[in-house]
């Protein structure tokens, strides 16, 4: 069997430092549970947090929850609703940094 091809993304990025299985699951086409509380909770956050900044910015393989010029540079903001993972947070946005730097 082929695999299809696998495009890495700033949120597999995010999870390979939170839980490799979910990487691997998502990799597999196995999406978690829809219904699951901290789904609910991550899309509540996506639509109603920093509401009066441009959402979510395409690029490559990652989606930026919003970018905006601040003082002629470029701020990439990548919205979390705890610090608890801080690690992955910061592996994540160094991610979109070099997709931006290498695209």
């Amino acid at each position: 069997m082929i695999a299809d091809e696998f495009t890495i993304t700033g949120t597999l990025v995010w999870y390979y430092y939170i839980c490799p299985r979910e990487v691997w699951l998502q990799s597999h086409r196995i999406n978690p549970d829809e219904d699951d509380q901290n789904m609910t909770w991550g899309r509540y956050l996506h639509e109603h947090a920093y509401q009066r900044e441009k959402k979510e910015l395409s690029f490559g393989g990652s989606k930026f929850d919003f970018v905006q010029d601040k003082d002629g540079q470029l701020l990439v903001v990548e919205v979390k609703k705890t610090d608890r993972y801080r690690k992955s947070a910061t592996m994540q946005l160094l991610f979109y940094l070099y997709e931006l730097k290498y695209y």
